[in-house]
């Protein structure tokens, strides 16, 4: 026969929810995830607005190769500046053209950099060019 003692005791019944502190491990968790992908976004959009520059970066000194060489007069030993509009940005240029061991070809070298920022160059390039 039970005693009087158990009968008046309440029973205790599992409960089926998380407690206070696994819930705060898991926004914590889901916090760090959030973060860590936060970061590797911001990473990316960076990385790609430096490829988009320097791509445009390495057009221009394409096209001003090209207009060395499409170029209807002679060409001369010395440097050169410009600056030109392309993709909504100011860009400056620098071609700087010296003599090589043949007397009929010049070393032709470009640089580009955004104008408001002219100490990092976005692109280099060197070619070849005959009198």
């Amino acid at each position: 026969m039970p005693s009087l003692l158990h009968r008046n005791r309440p029973h205790k019944t599992r409960s089926t929810g998380f407690t206070l502190l696994e819930t705060m491990v898991a926004l914590f968790v889901l916090g760090l995830a959030m973060a860590a992908l936060m970061s590797a976004s911001s990473t990316t959009l960076n990385n790609t607005f430096y490829l988009k520059q320097t791509a445009v970066a390495q057009w221009i000194a394409e096209n001003r190769a090209s207009e060395i060489q499409l170029r209807r007069q002679a060409l001369l030993p010395g440097r050169q500046s410009g600056t030109v509009d392309m993709a909504k940005t100011s860009w400056i240029w620098h071609t700087r053209v010296s003599t090589t061991p043949d007397p009929n070809v010049y070393k032709v070298e470009i640089s580009v950099s955004l104008k408001s920022d002219q100490q990092r160059q976005l692109a280099n390039l060197v070619t070849y060019a005959n009198r």
